[in-house]
């Protein structure tokens, strides 16, 4: 199973996330644009993971307590690629979200279910991947026309990734929720 762990986003927020998708879109030649039911902030990715650890993950999920998380949904900007970029919203959710991370990570990496992680945390919300601008479009212009958007995360969900009908699905297997 191919898993990761993410925090998801009501319907409300969802709609204005897909307003954001739709303007990307119109301002780029090509892209792969995310679905409205794939928007998400990825916590941990765990990658192919046996069925018989599921249980070991949601355990670990629910030892991670911390309250809930005020998440705000910023500016857009990207990760350069070739072939084209990845294209998403900042987060800013002040330490709460970075600390969940971390102790979710290093829990984890105790088990050997993921790897020790070198690089840096960096929560984004992916809208588009291999996404090309058109000539003449500006991400700063792009990004003025959205407005933040606030949300408080309630709870992380074990996530499994799997394509269905040729399209990349995102089905939550388990929820655990933040705790104060």
């Amino acid at each position: 199973m191919r898993l990761f762990i993410a925090v998801e986003f009501p319907d409300a927020i969802k709609a204005e996330l897909e307003k954001s998708t739709s303007l990307l879109r119109d301002a780029c030649n090509r892209g792969i644009f995310s679905r409205r039911e794939n928007y998400h902030i990825t916590l941990v990715f765990l990658g192919e993971i046996p069925f018989m650890r599921v249980a070991e993950i949601t355990q670990t999920m629910d030892s991670c307590v911390c309250p809930p998380i005020p998440i705000t949904i910023g500016r857009l900007d990207r990760f350069e690629r070739d072939g084209g970029d990845v294209f998403w919203r900042a987060i800013r959710a002040p330490g709460s979200l970075a600390g969940v991370r971390q102790s979710l990570a290093k829990a984890l990496t105790v088990k050997g279910l993921v790897p020790a992680e070198e690089k840096e945390f960096r929560p984004h919300l992916t809208l588009a991947r291999q996404a090309i601008l058109r000539e003449g479009a500006q991400l700063w212009e792009l990004s003025e026309k959205l407005p933040d958007l606030e949300h408080t995360g309630m709870f992380m969900t074990l996530m499994q990734s799997e394509r269905i009908g040729g399209k990349l699905t995102y089905s939550p297997i388990y929820r655990a929720d933040f705790r104060g």
